[in-house]
């Protein structure tokens, strides 16, 4: 036990007395993470924030233009542009704006657009009533005539070109429901009155004679003899005039809050146990990412160490003693296990004090599972060490062990999902990445993080970390006897 003491002072001494290393250890990790994480939040805060510029050109200033104004405007993905400069835009304005480059896309509502909407939908509504009123080619030609145009420079994509058209689609198609509801609702009580007068008239007309009839009959009855022979009433056609608009427009009323009452709500929401209260963020998806990447990279002084140790006789040295191979790797795991963890402790730190202090960000939350989560740092900085022995172990000089492990680690952090999401690589890349240390890492924290997972859920990853650090262990051991 003194013997592994005293090893470990060694290694202690050794390690802070390598500050280029210490700088690597510590320093590297936290600029990286304080510099990508706002780096990202920036960007993602450019990415949904940003609106593209659309010029537009109302002609109707009636409902359909203001509505699609009104509609373009809560999207929240455009930016509305009605003037350049302090001048007003028109058709050709905006054209020549459109064709110089300036700007990408113009829509245009055509004059009296909501007008002829409108006669439209009378059109519609009379030909559901009657069978006679066809409209002329006159009629047809001024219905025919474009309410919208839509003017797109000629380099835009045709996938956004294809957005911004279906987004008009979709605001096109609500303002014409609602004018074609409002304009029936408008026509209905006329349209009523003009279907019910005649069969009304007809009727009433009817029952006119039968009344006529009767009286005649029981003025016979009653006044008998006295009654003239030649005695009959003649009725003339009268005219019954009668209009129900008024009483069926008090009955007939249109809800104009229509379009506010949604019959299909959508909400977006994360999937999450039932339990869970933790919100997925940026920081939760870097600072474990970051962890594990400044863990890997101890590769560069343990490696260091081992050979520096050996190339200058101090191994040889330390042999004199009564000291085992098992034990000086032993020392040398005990300190850099501690160091990751303090790596580790640092990034939390970050996350939850000095990102949100700096970026105003929502702090790190660690979850409930903290035995989860002490065991998967654990597990990591054990694999962390595993590697950084093995190259230690098989390099020969340091630029070769620091070049090497380097490089390795990048590779590695790619293939682990540090600076992309694993799910956003190509298919072959995804099947890969499972054999990075680094992925198993990072997703055993980001199971605990962000779904509040226990030691069932991240238990294979567990696994795998401790086995690489067990074979890495063995390699060194069998490397090391064999070239004794």
């Amino acid at each position: 036990m003194k013997q592994l003491r005293a090893i470990i002072r060694k290694e202690f001494i050794q390690i802070i007395r390598d500050i280029p290393g210490l700088i690597i250890l510590f320093l590297m990790p936290l600029i990286l993470i304080f510099a990508v994480t706002g780096t990202q939040d920036n960007a993602f805060k450019k990415l949904y924030d940003n609106k593209a510029d659309i010029l537009f050109v109302n002609n109707d200033n009636e409902y359909l233009g203001k509505s699609i104004e009104d509609g373009l405007n809560k999207s929240g993905y455009f930016h509305v542009i009605k003037q350049i400069g302090n001048t007003a835009l028109d058709t050709t304005m905006a054209q020549r704006e459109i064709v110089a480059g300036n700007y990408q896309v113009g829509i245009v509502v055509q004059k009296d657009a909501t007008q002829r909407a409108k006669a439209k939908a009378i059109r519609r509504i009379q030909k559901s009533f009657a069978n006679d009123t066809t409209p002329t080619s006159a009629d047809l030609e001024t219905l025919q005539t474009d309410n919208v145009s839509i003017y797109f420079d000629p380099t835009t994509r045709d996938s956004y070109k294809n957005a911004v058209t279906s987004s008009l689609q979709r605001l096109v198609q609500s303002v014409e429901i609602k004018i074609i509801l409002n304009t029936f609702f408008e026509a209905l009580p006329a349209q009523l009155n003009t279907q019910l007068q005649p069969p009304i008239k007809n009727y009433l007309l009817g029952q006119l004679k039968v009344m006529e009839q009767v009286f005649t009959d029981e003025l016979k009855k009653r006044m008998g003899n006295n009654l003239p022979s030649d005695f009959k009433i003649d009725a003339q056609p009268r005219e019954v005039k009668f209009d129900l608009t008024e009483d069926l427009r008090k009955g007939i009323k249109f809800n104009d809050n229509l379009e506010n009452d949604n019959l299909i709500l959508i909400a977006q929401r994360n999937a999450q146990s039932e339990n869970a209260v933790i919100k997925p963020t940026l920081v939760q998806n870097n600072v474990p990412a970051f962890a594990l990447f400044a863990m890997f990279f101890i590769v560069i002084p343990l490696a260091g160490s081992m050979l520096t140790e050996r190339n200058e006789g101090t191994y040889n040295r330390i042999r004199t003693l009564p000291v085992t191979y098992f034990t000086i790797l032993w020392g040398k795991i005990v300190v850099y296990a501690a160091i990751c963890l303090l790596q580790l402790a640092l990034m939390i730190l970050a996350g939850m004090y000095f990102l949100p202090l700096i970026y105003g960000m929502t702090p790190l939350e660690l979850g409930s599972n903290h035995l989860a989560l002490i065991l998967a740092a654990l597990a990591s900085a054990f694999a962390a060490i595993g590697f950084g022995l093995l190259v230690g172990t098989f390099a020969s000089t340091q630029s070769q062990a620091g070049i090497f492990g380097s490089f390795m680690v990048l590779i590695l952090a790619i293939l682990g999902g540090i600076f992309l999401p694993v799910y956003m690589m190509p298919k072959p890349l995804q099947l890969v990445s499972i054999i990075s240390p680094l992925r198993w890492g990072i997703d055993s924290f980001l199971d605990i993080f962000v779904r509040e997972a226990g030691l069932k859920v991240i238990a294979l990853n567990l696994i795998r970390l401790t086995l690489f650090f067990v074979v890495a262990f063995m390699c060194a051991i069998l490397t090391f006897v064999r070239r004794k």
